[in-house]
């Protein structure tokens, strides 16, 4: 599908997976033709584990339009906070979030475990440091358009 979708744990944590964005009569997400998203996340390292555990308060938003252009009216919101376990083949994340200006479907808290990096821009910004930063600072923004023949 050519449809955008936003909300769960690579988007707008505190929401269910694809929640965020048009609906049909039966409350099934349909998807948009744009997609705004930002996310603030820090890093924050707490030393257990030879420094392998980190603590990690974030903030998402995102919205999802019929329109080719973002409408920003219909912006949803979360926040929460979240656990990574550095390991050899990637960081284990675990992430506690809640909606912030929920719709009645909505749950009132979302829990996601994963693999990987939430932002690869995080990794590259880092890249040239030998020693990571105690509290990285991790910020990722996306803007799409669908054309208007989908």
């Amino acid at each position: 599908s050519r449809r955008l979708y936003a909300g769960g744990g690579g988007s707008v944590r505190g929401y269910g997976y694809q929640a965020i964005g048009p609906k049909n009569e039966f409350m099934e997400p349909t998807g948009g033709r744009s997609l705004v998203e930002a996310s603030l996340e820090a890093r924050i390292g707490t030393g257990f584990f030879d420094g392998a555990v980190s603590v990690v308060p974030f903030f998402d938003l995102g919205s999802v339009s019929t329109s080719t252009t973002p409408d920003f009216a219909e912006i949803k919101m979360g926040a929460g906070i979240g656990l990574r376990y550095a390991t050899g083949f990637g960081p284990i994340r675990f992430d506690v979030g809640i909606p912030l200006n929920p719709e009645p479907a909505d749950p009132a808290v979302a829990v996601y475990i994963s693999l990987g990096q939430a932002f690869s821009c995080a990794r590259t910004r880092f890249a040239d440091t030998r020693q990571p930063p105690a509290a990285a600072l991790a910020v990722a923004c996306a803007s799409a358009a669908v054309p208007a023949t989908c």
